[in-house]
Parts: C-alpha cells; structure tokens; sequence
C-alpha cells in the first residue's frame, strides 16, 4: 500500500516537473519573439524572466540617445525603434523633446513635462502619450522633455537648457522612487567619467555564464511560481516605501529652476501597481505654496494602467493620467 502511494506521488511530480519544463521553455521561447502568452502559469514565469534577461531598455539603445556632456546621455533627433513582448512603438524626437503637434494658444504659456521613461512614454507612440492628450484636451502648448532614467537633477538640467524655460509658468514633473540615489549624488560623478558611462551603457556585451546561471535560478523558482499562478493564489503584494528621504532632495533640486519661485509646479506619482508611498504628499505643499503634488494611486490608479510584465504605464494609464492632470489643471492652475 505504501510503496503504491509512494509510486502515484513520484508519478505525479514527475509529470509537474515536466509540466514545469514545458511552460518554462515556451514561455522562454515565446519572449525570445517578443511574444507575451497571458495565461496561468505562462504569464508569471515570463515576468519572472522579463527584467533579467529579455527586457530592451530604450535608453542603452545607440540608435536611440546620443552623447551629452552635461546629462550623459539625451535623445537622438529623429525616429527610433523600441519594442518588447508587450509593445512595438516609434518614439520620434526634437530638440523640445518628444514629438508634438505644435499649437499656438496666446492666453496661455507652454506647459513643460518633465520626468523619465514613465513621462516620456515607454512603451506608447507618439500621440499616446498623456503628454499629447493633455495638450489636445487643453489646447494649450505641452512639451515633453521627459527622457528615460533621468531623476530630478537631469531632469531640471534639461529643462535648463532647452530655452523653453523662460516662456512657460507650469511645470509638471513625474517622480519614479529611483530618483532618490540620482538627486542625493548624481553630481558626485565627475564630467570627465560622462564618456565612459556612455560609452559601457550603449555597448553591454552578454556574459554567456551569466545568463546561464540567470536562466537556472529563473528556472528553479518556477516551480513554486507556476503552481501559485495556477491556483491564483500568487499575490503580488504591495510594497511601501517612506517618502520623507525623498522630498529634501527633491525640492532642493526644484529650487535650482531659474525663477523657482514665480514657477507654478505639479510633482505626481504614479510608478506601479505594486509599489508606492505611504504618504506621499497631497494637495499644495507647506513650505513652497508653488509646488503641488499628486498621488494617482487616490484615483485608483490600478493593474489595468500597466502593462503586465514591464509595468509601464498603457495606452490606458496614459489616458488616465492626462485627465487627471486635465482636472488639477484647470481646477487649481488655470486662470488663476
């Protein structure tokens, strides 16, 4: 009796740890072909894979940005190509950032977008992103000089140098977490090492070994991943972080715009269905009565406004933050 039931159990792990090779080899060979199979089982072992081994990052792209020797690196002018499992867009660029109808609006100056990949639009076309809706809904000018990876500091040093600076009052500013490291110590690299981080961003060799060692870690966690994802009882917690670090390194930076004052700023939040801050800043801050911030989270900001494995926000994220924006724009900045 014992060693039949010892021999149904040794069948059927066999048979889930085939299963288990199965799902992982299609689900790896799917990404391969920039293919997202969103299934039970499928979906988790493909985002398991994703950022580690499969994810195209726009900004260590040749095609895509250029040299620069205050920011390292900033846009190419002109079209480029970016696509993973989930999205196949053409991101074109100016020397104002990304692509936009030009309008004229004499009632009202140009509003500026600044932010990283979240703002500049990863994973959306051009006329997707709440950067482009924002202005058809308002009609007023919009540039979006958001660039991938950049925190506050280059972002500000951007705006600088633009020349759009002088003629625009609002300023709205998308904060990812990350921005954290960049603001308290992107100037403690010195100009001279621009070059080569450039240089080793925009030319990364694989390590054979390496992805290997990902591929059989990624592997063995399946197992577990698998069967949660099947069950649904994989549950993707929320993780909450502390805003308080955050916020003097991020107003001592804003306070580095030209006019800083006589600047009307929107700061919002919006990284992922899966992270935020606990208390995240609302409504017009204390100390700078200039500076307003928003949390997209209050609105219900959810899973549906990302995509599944990249978590960027989606055409319908882009959507909903530029009818949230819309509204604080009109309700609290415009005619005012």
């Amino acid at each position: 009796m014992l060693s039949r039931l010892l021999g149904r159990i040794f069948i059927l792990i066999t048979i889930y740890l085939f299963l288990c090779a199965l799902i992982f080899s299609i689900s790896y060979i799917s990404l391969t072909k920039n293919k997202f199979i969103d299934l039970p089982g499928f979906r988790a072992i493909q985002k398991n894979l994703y950022w580690e081994l499969f994810v195209k990052t726009w900004q260590n792209k040749s095609d895509c940005v250029t040299f620069d020797k205050d920011l390292i690196y900033v846009p190419k002018i002109g079209s480029c190509k970016h696509e993973n499992a989930e999205f196949k867009t053409v991101l074109n660029f100016t020397r104002n950032g990304r692509l936009m109808p030009q309008i004229v609006n004499e009632n009202f100056k140009p509003i500026l977008i600044l932010g990283d990949s979240h703002a500049m639009g990863w994973g959306v076309n051009d006329d997707e992103t709440f950067s482009y809706i924002l202005q058809n809904l308002l009609k007023i000018p919009v540039y979006n000089l958001a660039v991938s990876s950049y925190g506050t500091v280059r972002e500000v040093i951007r705006l600088e140098k633009s020349e759009l600076l002088e003629n625009s009052e609002i300023i709205i500013i998308q904060y990812h977490e990350t921005d954290l490291k960049e603001n308290k110590h992107f100037h403690e690299l010195k100009k001279e090492e621009y070059a080569n981080v450039f240089t080793n961003m925009t030319g990364l060799e694989k390590n054979t070994y390496k992805i290997i060692k990902k591929i059989v870690r990624r592997y063995k966690s399946s197992l577990r991943l698998i069967f949660l994802d099947i069950t649904g009882a994989l549950n993707r917690k929320i993780k909450t972080l502390d805003f308080e670090p955050h916020y003097e390194p991020l107003v001592v930076n804003l306070k580095k715009i030209k006019n800083f004052e006589q600047k009307k700023i929107i700061v919002f939040y919006s990284s992922s269905p899966t992270l935020r801050f606990y208390n995240f800043p609302k409504g017009f801050d204390k100390n700078f009565p200039n500076i307003y911030f928003y949390d997209f989270y209050n609105d219900g900001f959810g899973e549906s406004s990302y995509y599944y494995l990249d978590r960027h926000p989606n055409k319908k994220g882009h959507q909903e933050i530029a009818k949230a924006l819309d509204k604080i724009l009109r309700s609290s900045f415009l005619n005012k």
